[in-house]
Formats: C-alpha cells, sequence, structure tokens
C-alpha cells in the first residue's frame, strides 16, 4: 500500500499514545495501541518502527522476551529502511534506542554476548561524529542497561565502572576515579538518569559485599541512596500535577526499602546506631510526603510573604483545572461523548499550561517559597520519643517493602528495628479481612462461612505483624503508623487467638489489649502538634434526600445533625442550604465539621471520590478529593457520616487518596 499522509499521521498519534500508556504503567493499553497503529494501511517505515519498538518494550516490561526481541528486530529493520530507503534521517538516532532494548532483551534470554553488541552498536551510535555530550543521556541509560548485565554476571568492578560512565555522561563535574567516589550533592539535578545510575550502583555493591563482605560497600551505597532522595526531591519540584508527584513517589518505594535494609545490614555488622536511625529516616521520607508538603504549604505562603492577591491568582487557576478535570472525568464515563472529551482535554491542557507558567513566576518571584515547602525534615527516635510519645506509649512505624516489611519500635527507654519476612500473601489477607467485614451487613452472604474467614484472617495477621513486636514488652497505649495495604487495615480488629463461631462479644480483639491510634507519618504527627489550638467552633451539613435525583432515601441524616447542632451550637445547613458554597464560607473558621450525606468512593483515580452536597436548587452536587485540597480548612475533627468515605486509591509511599 503506498504511504498515506493522512494514515502516517495518525499512526504517528498512536504510537505517541502508546509511549504515554507505557509511562502510565497500562501494558495492556499500549499493547492494543500499538497494534491499532500497525494495522494501519500505508505507513512510512519510520512510524512502523516505532510503533513496533514502544510494543517490544511493552512486551519486555511484561517479561514476555520471545515476542519482545521479534517485535524490536523488526523495529530495527524498519529504521534501517527508514533511512537506506526513505531517506529519513531522524531514524539514525531511534536505531541506537532500539539496540538498547535489544541489549536488554538478550540479556534477560540468557545471552549475554548479543546483548553486549548491541550495547556496543547503541554506544556507538550516540558517540559518531563527537555527539557523546549530545546524546549523554542517552549514553547514560545505555551504560546502566549494560551494567546491570555485567552485575548478573557477578561482574561486578566491570559493572560498577559502566555505572560510573553513566554518572559521569550526566553530571559533568564528576569522574569518580573508583568506586568509592559518588557525586556531590550540589552536582545533582532534577534527571531520572542519575537515579537510575545511583540505584544501580547501590544494587551492585550490595551484592558485592553478600558476595565478599566490607561494610565499606555499603556505606558508600547509603551514600547512593541518600543522593538519589536529593534528586527524588528535585524532580518532584519539577512537576506541577499531584497524579505525577504520585507516579515519583511510588517509584521511591522500592528503593527506600533496599535503603532501609542496607542500612539495617550495617547496623547488625557493625553495632553502630547511627545505621538504625539512617533506616527510621529512609522509612519517613517516603511516606505521606504530598500530604506533608501540602500541610507546609500555608506556613511556606506566610514566611515567604507572598501577598493575598497573588495567592489569590493561584486559587483560581487551581480552580480551573480541579473544574475541568472533573468535568472531564464526567464526560469520559458516559457515551458517545468524544467530541466534548477532546475539547476538554485541550482546555485542560492549556490550563495546566498557564499554571506551570504561573508557577515558575511564583518561583522565580519568590524562591523562599519552594525551599519553605519542600523543607520536609525527618524525626530521629530521640525527637519522636520527646514529641510523639508521653507516658507509657509506643511508636510503631511500618514499612512494606517487596519481600520484607520492616517495623520501627521507640518507647520511652528503647529504640528497636525489626525485618519480618513477607513470605505470606499479605494483600489477599488485609483486602480479605476487609471483605468480610463489609459483607457481613448483607443477606446474600453465609453469615458463618465469613465470620470463620474473618477470625482466621484476624488471628493471622496479627501472628505476623504483631505477636514478634510483643516480645519487646509493648505499653498499652500505641501509635501504629501502618503502610502500603496495611493502611487499609484496622489493627483493633486482630484477634490474638483463634475464634470460633459468630460470638462477636468473645472474640479476643486487639483492642481488648491495646489502646491504639494512628498517625501518617512521625513528621506529619509532629507537625500536626505544633499547630496552634483551633477554634471548636461547629458546622454541619445534611442534604436532603427523598430517593430521586440518582440517590437513596435517608430518613435521619438531618434529625442526626441537628442533635450534635443542639449539643454543640455553632452553624447547621440542612436541605438546600447545604452547599458546597456554604461550606466555602465557612471553611476557615469551623474547628469541627459534620458531614451527614451520601459518598461514593472511587477505588480506580481517588481524587474523583466524591461527597453529595445540594446545588441549592433542589437537585446535588458533588465536592470531590480535589476539590478540598483547594479549600482553607482550619478544622481540627471532621466526621463523615457517609457510607464509603475511607475507600479510596491506595498509592504505596502516599497512603490511601479518599474522602478522610
Amino acid at each position: 500500500v503506498p504511504p498515506s499522509p493522512g494514515n502516517d499521521s495518525r499512526a504517528a498519534l498512536l504510537s505517541d499514545l502508546s509511549l504515554a500508556y507505557l509511562s502510565a504503567g497500562q501494558r495492556e493499553n499500549t499493547i492494543a495501541t500499538c497494534q491499532e497503529g500497525l494495522s494501519i494501511p500505508g505507513i512510512s517505515h519510520f512510524n512502523r518502527g516505532l510503533l513496533r519498538s514502544n510494543l517490544a518494550k511493552a512486551y519486555l516490561e511484561g517479561r514476555q522476551f520471545g515476542q519482545a526481541l521479534a517485535e524490536a528486530q523488526r523495529a530495527r529493520s524498519d529504521m534501517e529502511k527508514a533511512l537506506s530507503e526513505d531517506g529519513f534521517g531522524r531514524a539514525a538516532l531511534k536505531i541506537p534506542i532500539i539496540d538498547m532494548s535489544l541489549g536488554g532483551i538478550y540479556n534477560e534470554l540468557g545471552r549475554p554476548d548479543a546483548a553486549i553488541r548491541h550495547f556496543r552498536l547503541a554506544e556507538e551510535g550516540y558517540s559518531r561524529d563527537g555527539n557523546a555530550r549530545l546524546y549523554s543521556r542517552e549514553l547514560g541509560k545505555i551504560y546502566c542497561a549494560w551494567g546491570e548485565l555485567h552485575a548478573d554476571r557477578g561482574e561486578y568492578g566491570q559493572a560498577l565502572e559502566l555505572y560510573r560512565k553513566a554518572l559521569a555522561m550526566v553530571i559533568r563535574e564528576y569522574d569518580g576515579a573508583d568506586w568509592k567516589q559518588n557525586p556531590r550533592p550540589e552536582w545533582l539535578r532534577a534527571e531520572n538518569t542519575i537515579i537510575e545510575a545511583l540505584a544501580g550502583k547501590a544494587r551492585v555493591l550490595r551484592r558485592w559485599y553478600d558476595a565478599q563482605g566490607q561494610a565499606e560497600k555499603l556505606e558508600v551505597a547509603l551514600q547512593c541512596h541518600e543522593l538519589i532522595l536529593q534528586v527524588e526531591l528535585l524532580l518532584r519540584n519539577t512537576y506541577r500535577y499531584e497524579s505525577s508527584k504520585l507516579f515519583n513517589v511510588e517509584e521511591a518505594r522500592e528503593r527506600s526499602a533496599h535503603a532501609i535494609d542496607n542500612a539495617l545490614e550495617l547496623y547488625r555488622a557493625t553495632g553502630q546506631e547511627q545505621y538504625k536511625e539512617a533506616a527510621l529516616s529512609f522509612a519517613e521520607r517516603t511516606k505521606s510526603i504530598l500530604l506533608l508538603e501540602a500541610f507546609y504549604k500555608s506556613r511556606a505562603e506566610s514566611l515567604a510573604g507572598i501577598p493575598d492577591d497573588v495567592l489569590k491568582q493561584e486559587r483560581q487557576i487551581q480552580e480551573e483545572v480541579a473544574r475541568l478535570e472533573e468535568e472531564l472525568f464526567e464526560a469520559l464515563a458516559r457515551e458517545n461523548a468524544d467530541s466534548l472529551a477532546r475539547a476538554l482535554e485541550a482546555g485542560l491542557l492549556e490550563a495546566r499550561q498557564r499554571y506551570a507558567g504561573w508557577m515558575a513566576g511564583l518561583e522565580r518571584d519568590f524562591p523562599d517559597y519552594f525551599r519553605l515547602k519542600y523543607d520536609v525534615r525527618t524525626l530521629s527516635s530521640a525527637d519522636i520519643r520527646q514529641k510523639l510519645l508521653s507516658g507509657e506509649e509506643a511508636f510503631i512505624e511500618y514499612f512494606t517493602g517487596p519481600e520484607q516489611i520492616y517495623v520501627f519500635v521507640i518507647t520511652g527507654s528503647r529504640f528497636e528495628a525489626l525485618t519480618l519476612e513477607k513470605d505470606f500473601p499479605l494483600e489477599e489477607w488485609v483486602v480479605g479481612l476487609r471483605d468480610d467485614i463489609a459483607h457481613f451487613q448483607f443477606p446474600t452472604y453465609d453469615k458463618s462461612q465469613l465470620c470463620a474467614s474473618y477470625s482466621d484472617y484476624a488471628y493471622r495477621l496479627y501472628d505476623k505483624l504483631v505477636r514478634p513486636l510483643e516480645r519487646l514488652e509493648l505499653p498499652e497505649r500505641l501509635l501504629v503508623i501502618p503502610s502500603g495495604v496495611l493502611g487499609f487495615l484496622p489493627f483493633d480488629a486482630l484477634l490474638t487467638a483463634p475464634a470460633d463461631g459468630c460470638r462477636f462479644g468473645h472474640y479476643p480483639y486487639l483492642i481488648h489489649r491495646y489502646d491504639i491510634h494512628y498517625g501518617y507519618s512521625a513528621a506529619l504527627q509532629a507537625a500536626l502538634l505544633e499547630r496552634p489550638a483551633g477554634s471548636r467552633r461547629f458546622a454541619g451539613f445534611a442534604p436532603a434526600f427523598n430517593g430521586t435525583g440518582g440517590h437513596n432515601r435517608l430518613e435521619h441524616n438531618i434529625t442526626l445533625l441537628q442533635a450534635v447542632h443542639h449539643l454543640a451550637g455553632g452553624r447547621l445547613f440542612t436541605g438546600t442550604d447545604a452547599t458546597v458554597a456554604r461550606l466555602r464560607e465557612v471553611a476557615g473558621q469551623a474547628g469541627l465539621l459534620h458531614f451527614s450525606s451520601h459518598a461514593q468512593a472511587n477505588t480506580e483515580a481517588g481524587d474523583f471520590s466524591f461527597i453529595v452536597f445540594s446545588d441549592g436548587k433542589g437537585g446535588y452536587d458533588s465536592l470531590f478529593v480535589k476539590d478540598i485540597y483547594l479549600l482553607p480548612l482550619q478544622a481540627e475533627m471532621a466526621v463523615l457520616s457517609a457510607c464509603e468515605a475511607s475507600a479510596g486509591t491506595l498509592y504505596n509511599g502516599e497512603g490511601i487518596i479518599s474522602l478522610a
């Protein structure tokens, strides 16, 4: 089929879309989009090569190495034809990328000689004609992939040399004469290739230590992890949207697990307390980062001297972005709304670009703002003991890694770090326990089976997560900082012994043994305690629900809040007066907020969970999680009398994003 400009443009768009899906971790969408593009007749060799290259990457991520190899080889052939037959010069820059992919695929297939040949081809492709500095980032990534090959073969010296070359490519001031030298912090910048190279170097040093010993290797690896955290912060500061920041935080999670493991191994090898403190610091620095930054934001605005009219401009742009995101979310949920969705996507892109430009100006005009906003410091065990614990109390922080669960226990007299093997299906057990509790209210479920399943999960989770800590003679009061899926786990409902039947009053709940309360991180808990005391003013919201408008009838939500209002005073908004506009009016003054309404959780996109308000005209309005971030809330407590208010999306590192 002869080339078609229209078809070629469509194929190019699908190639870009497949890359976006790949970056978001949506493999199936990547594969489907590439296959759709490849089915278009009359497309150029270049665009066919792009689609096949992206398809190969998706197969490689799914460990489908045979299919990945076939597509990568076809992609390379297409690019060679684009050069030789079409005279398309840009194809020359894509061939080294494909060679790098081929090197990785051959390494996975256990064919190191073929892998090294393609890594060398990739290196030559970017280094010819004196272009090494022009393509320093690409060369850095090639050296990282090449270094991993030598690490897998136990050739640690060669692997470290390649990671050194990768760092030297992207940090011009660095040459690193030997493996003991790392880049200086002031040389770092917002570049993910630096993270890849430092993380690869740290992995090699840990393998080398495991094989031959010498604590200095772990010390240098730990320095790598400290530098990685600084680059992650620099990257996060360049992101203007929470979704990008969440992706950054999730990526950091596994690296932090390696850092914690290295620090605790150094503690075991040397007995030096500083390494146990370092492990705690790594655990803290990847927990609820965005929530803590949001908390610090108002302090930064005040101390940086940003005028109110400037802050008002930011709120207006943020509200516009939030409105467009919500309209797009609703349009995508409707059928036959493609044209509306495309228009909203274009409007949203324009608003986001405008906000990015506005933020760049703010950073230029008020440099102290960003320094203060991101100046988040972790607490040592002594700080936690002094600031968070009172009397007989223990601080227990969990960090769930891929293979281990790390637990930090601090009491008035001791600080212990435990490593629990993750040799059981943690996620399955936690979700199973939650489902058993939630399903008990429905008549279609077998109650006796639910009781048996719940008691089994509750005891086994206690046995794995809490019993190992009890040898430390825990006090009665516990402050628990969960991690990952443990954020969904009600520790109070765990059972200290097996239980039979559905005699709930006789169950040996953990709450009978301990008074348990929860936090997001030690740093956030300390920041909350340092806040000045808020007002005790009450504000309640209870729309009327008569069974119309898509919401089930609620009989007593208004009378409930009337009773609370009678006791607490303050302001009460019911029926058509319970609007989002009224909430905005009182958000900055109310110390106690109570919502008695319908709510809906979105477990796929937590930002789009919502609570229902009146629209003031006899209909209904929604307050999304995204909108809550924009409210000037000063409340000491918010009560959510609504279904699904605590359910949401789990982001490893940040926690659960929900209405609660």
